[in-house]
């Protein structure tokens, strides 16, 4: 979240896209926030529940084709290690710069 509000600040948030990883519709944090700072750029995928407006399932590398690469410059990953592993993979096999990848660790 610091790093959208930093962007935000500066006038920077353009093309920048948040897909954000939960269980149920109840556990996405800061729901208001975000949407507020990103607008349609922020993308809601939901494990344990199929609800409007959330995409249902997990982070694959076939999600990430068809919904990040190309349209950002920079992409950020925050979560379990075996998850950020795993996107970490699928965005090297997608041939994104480990340049572009930024990493918060959980």
């Amino acid at each position: 979240m610091a790093i959208l509000r930093y962007l935000q600040s500066k006038n920077e948030i353009g093309g920048n896209k948040l897909v954000f990883a939960n269980k149920t519709k109840d556990d996405i944090i800061l729901k208001s926030e975000f949407k507020k700072i990103l607008g349609r750029n922020f993308i809601n995928i939901l494990s344990d529940e199929d609800a409007k407006g959330c995409s249902h399932g997990f982070i694959t590398e076939k999600y990430l084709k068809e919904n990040i690469t190309g349209t950002c410059k920079n992409i950020y990953i925050c979560g379990p290690p075996p998850m950020m592993d795993a996107i970490g993979k699928f965005l090297s096999h997608l041939h994104v710069s480990k340049k572009s990848i930024v990493k918060e660790a959980f």
